[in-house]
């Protein structure tokens, strides 16, 4: 796409978009990001991250940030940053040692609490919500302290 501007993305994202790349990305970016989404997982330009990453908190659902954080457990944390690095369900089953259907109880599970239909769109509001912080290569590495 040529639009980077928030609106255009979080539409996108919703619409149920699992990648969204800058039309001027070099050829390489754009082939990593295809075979990404190939393997089931979110591929978001960086620019379109930091974008996301500095919507203020007010107006994406009823709920507020620190009051989300409280309602996912920990384990359900460690889900949705997994799922935000790219890992499908039986690689999230792998890093936390329990199986592919408890890997779908806890994603239903947070979909519920953060108000949202998909994978994308959890990773999404959780960026939003400051839930972790993503590095420049857009993968989860670590929860904000003051939320976790």
């Amino acid at each position: 796409t040529a639009y980077d501007d928030t609106q255009f993305v979080t539409a996108a994202l919703q619409a149920g978009a699992n990648g969204y790349v800058m039309k001027d990305a070099d050829a390489d970016q754009i082939v990593a990001a295809i075979r990404t989404v190939h393997h089931g997982q979110t591929a978001l330009d960086p620019a379109v991250t930091r974008a996301l990453v500095a919507l203020p908190e007010a107006g994406h659902g009823g709920a507020h940030g620190s009051d989300l954080v409280e309602s996912l457990s920990e384990r359900e944390l460690a889900v949705l940053e997994l799922a935000a690095q790219g890992l499908t369900n039986r690689g999230i089953g792998a890093q936390l040692s329990i199986s592919d259907r408890t890997v779908q109880g806890h994603l239903a599970n947070i979909y519920g609490k953060l108000q949202v239909g998909s994978r994308t769109e959890a990773v999404t509001k959780a960026i939003q919500l400051r839930l972790f912080q993503l590095p420049s290569t857009g993968t989860a590495q670590q929860r904000v302290p003051s939320l976790g």
